[in-house]
């Protein structure tokens, strides 16, 4: 059975800060709704956050971003596009956030 096509998009390399830009924005109110004890908000905005940076990774270093409605499809991208040491540990803890 062929491997499921996981949706993507090439996007040029140097475009990887506007996603970085975006994970520290969902950083930033995951920590002031953290203050806030606003829970649903909290978990939320880490989701978003991890996804953003994750998308700023594979864009930087594959040209390429999700365009999967579904979260996990993410980690299938990060393993099969970002050839580094510890990228199967690293996606083992993104699978855990969403």
């Amino acid at each position: 059975m062929a491997a499921k096509k996981i949706r993507s998009e090439k996007i040029e390399k140097s475009r990887f800060n506007l996603y970085l830009k975006k994970a520290s924005d969902f950083y930033q109110t995951m920590i002031s709704s953290y203050a806030q004890n606003n829970w649903n908000s909290v978990g939320l905005s880490a989701v978003h956050c991890v996804i953003s940076a994750t998308d700023a990774l594979l864009t930087y270093k594959s040209g390429i971003r999700s365009a999967s409605q579904k979260h996990s499809d993410i980690i299938n991208l990060l393993k099969s596009h970002v050839d580094a040491p510890r990228t199967s540990e690293y996606s083992g803890h993104l699978s855990r956030v969403g």
